[in-house]
């Protein structure tokens, strides 16, 4: 198997994992995928994903905002909006939701 098959299975486990609040599980796919890659744009979504779901707001937004260093995708921007709602900070929720929106219209 290819190397980027690997990864592309190893991330629908995670978001299987993420899906039946498998935290543990998921974490430890994560964290084999970024010992490999440490900016992997993908990964750090999740992670920021998996923090959301564990209240770890603060985290969730940071590894949400590396992973849009690395590529722009507007699922990583409709996660961030989330995440600031829950920070209560209304207007970054705005702007990161019309970002996403540029992005995909279509898809969010």
């Amino acid at each position: 198997m290819q190397r980027q098959d690997l990864l592309e299975n190893q991330l629908k486990q995670v978001q299987i994992e993420l899906d039946n609040s498998n935290i543990e599980t998921a974490l430890g796919l994560i964290q084999e995928i970024l010992k490999v890659n440490p900016n992997q744009p993908q990964a750090l979504r999740l992670l920021g994903v998996l923090c959301k779901k564990s209240g770890k707001f603060q985290e969730a937004e940071a590894y949400i905002i590396e992973s849009l260093k690395q590529v722009e995708t507007a699922q990583a921007w409709s996660d961030l909006a989330a995440i600031h709602i829950e920070l209560a900070k209304p207007e970054s929720a705005l702007l990161s939701a019309n970002e996403a929106l540029k992005i995909d219209i279509k898809n969010i």
